[in-house]
């Protein structure tokens, strides 16, 4: 072998592997986001963010990805009793967009967002069926099932959202949510890879974990907490999630 055939060999691995990293890095940060967006809920235990997420991205390693970082999430945050009925609801979403995404029906922009929301909105009638219906489980049930097939994340990713609750800001993400928003149907879809792809590049979310009436997180990631017995969440508003320079 000569020098130039080495050399031409090594250029051709070189390029070959980039697309591979690349990849890779990609499935890694969808795992990552959906893990994430486990954790957060709206009305007090609507945990739907992450089944959400893995409606929207395509069968195959992405889609494998973002259930694998959703199955963790809730199990994690939600425990294996409730977690395990969002974990339900996002693999029978990902088996709709294995067994489909060869369709036109699939590429439809409303199709999956619609699927989502129906799968939730059965497997959660069943799960707080057996749970018992409560005053005001219906209010927050409806809520729940709407949003899924529409969610907005202004409140956990705009600058004034009010779950934002670390302050996070970001010209670019509040342009592309408000762009999300004033998309019409047909350009929906690469409005959210737009802004999927921006957060994938900031992530902006921080896991902080709750487990046994404790919070696990990095040290001087957060300040202002003032735990009373029996309540660690106790004037959560007045949390502040410090981030590090560069991030």
């Amino acid at each position: 072998m000569t020098a130039n055939e080495g050399t031409r060999r090594e250029k051709r691995g070189r390029q070959l592997s980039m697309p591979t990293v690349i990849r890779l890095s990609e499935w890694g940060m969808r795992f990552l986001l959906t893990a994430v967006l486990a954790g957060a809920e709206l009305m007090g235990g609507h945990s739907l963010f992450a089944l959400s997420l893995v409606a929207v991205c395509r069968p195959g390693a992405e889609g494998l990805a973002a259930l694998f970082g959703a199955a963790l999430g809730y199990l994690s945050f939600r425990g294996v009793v409730e977690g395990l009925r969002y974990i339900a609801a996002s693999m029978m979403v990902y088996a709709v967009a294995l067994a489909l995404g060869e369709f036109e029906l699939y590429r439809r922009p409303w199709f999956m967002p619609g699927v989502a929301a129906v799968i939730n909105g059965v497997v959660g009638f069943v799960y707080q069926s057996a749970a018992g219906w409560g005053r005001g489980d219906w209010v927050g049930f409806a809520t729940e099932v709407v949003l899924t097939a529409g969610f907005d994340l202004d409140p956990l990713l705009g600058s004034g959202g009010g779950m934002n609750y670390g302050g996070w800001w970001d010209g670019e993400t509040d342009a592309l949510l408000s762009a999300l928003r004033a998309a019409p149907e047909e350009g929906r879809a690469l409005a959210a890879e737009a802004l999927f792809a921006r957060l994938e590049e900031q992530l902006p979310i921080l896991p902080i974990c709750f487990k046994n009436g404790s919070v696990l997180t990095q040290w001087g990631r957060l300040s202002g907490l003032s735990p009373v017995r029996g309540n660690v969440f106790y004037k959560l508003e007045e949390w502040t999630v410090n981030q590090r320079d560069g991030q």
